[in-house]
């Protein structure tokens, strides 16, 4: 309780009388919507099975009006909500890439769980990118405590910054999105990957869950889509694809090399 009326107080200093009605407004239509939401009906399954097994805190549901960030980004920014164990699984098994030859970046990390989970795969590097500071510091300590027999990669981090303008590095990269924002920085980031692309030569897939602004990837000339499965409607939706540079013939009836369709 001490907490929470931190949280309101700091809420009020920071925004005032009408940003606070605001706020306020946005949580209870959160609250409302979460027994209708089917990622949480997924994901409930495994939180604190997860979590007891390993001793990390990635279990609940956190509204962006819980969180300290800047005041632009929270209409465009979507709550955290752990990743489904199985449908991670189910999904990084459509992928058949080298994994030692790729970074694994989780745009959108939140307290890291998508993280850990990779983590069972050889990646050369796993970094998630998380722009709320409570959000990445329940993630430092969950990868610092985090030991399990299947682990292949233990070279995890999670950065402190903006999607947007985190600087990628410059190898190979899958990107794996949960839903973390909406179209509007979504395009943004888009249009970062690309200008990031347009000075190498590197391959790199997105792996998008609850890919609910796809949309964005299907009408542009320079991603094709790999694979596709799951349900919106259940909430393990996801869509696999690789950035096609324009000199590079799209070929739409195979998959890429190294992915099964």
């Amino acid at each position: 309780m001490r907490n929470m009326w931190k949280r309101v107080r700091r809420a009020w200093n920071k925004r005032g009388p009408v940003g606070f009605a605001r706020l306020a407004w946005q949580n209870v239509r959160y609250y409302a919507r979460l027994p209708f939401d089917s990622r949480i009906g997924r994901g409930q399954r495994f939180d604190h099975e997860f979590d007891n097994r390993y001793g990390t805190d990635t279990t609940g549901y956190v509204p962006i009006g819980a969180l300290t960030v800047p005041a632009e980004h929270e209409d465009h920014a979507r709550e955290y909500a752990p990743t489904d164990t199985l449908a991670f699984q189910a999904i990084l098994a459509r992928l058949e890439i080298d994994h030692s030859r790729y970074v694994f970046i989780d745009v959108g990390s939140g307290k890291g769980r998508t993280l850990l989970l990779a983590s069972d795969y050889p990646f050369k590097r796993i970094i998630g990118v998380e722009f709320a500071r409570e959000m990445h510091l329940v993630a430092v300590r969950n990868i610092a405590i985090y030991h399990s027999p299947t682990q292949k990669c233990t070279r995890l981090e999670s950065v402190c910054a903006d999607a947007v303008a985190f600087d990628l590095p410059d190898c190979p990269l899958v990107c794996f999105l949960n839903n973390p924002f909406d179209d509007v920085i979504m395009d943004k980031w888009l249009a970062s990957l690309r200008r990031w692309a347009a000075g190498n030569l590197h391959g790199v897939y997105v792996v998008y869950h609850n890919c609910y602004h796809r949309a964005l990837f299907d009408r542009s000339p320079h991603w094709q889509l790999v694979v596709e499965g799951g349900s919106m409607a259940v909430g393990d939706a996801f869509a696999i694809y690789q950035y096609i540079r324009e000199s590079a013939p799209a070929v739409a009836s195979a998959a890429p090399e190294g992915v099964s369709a």
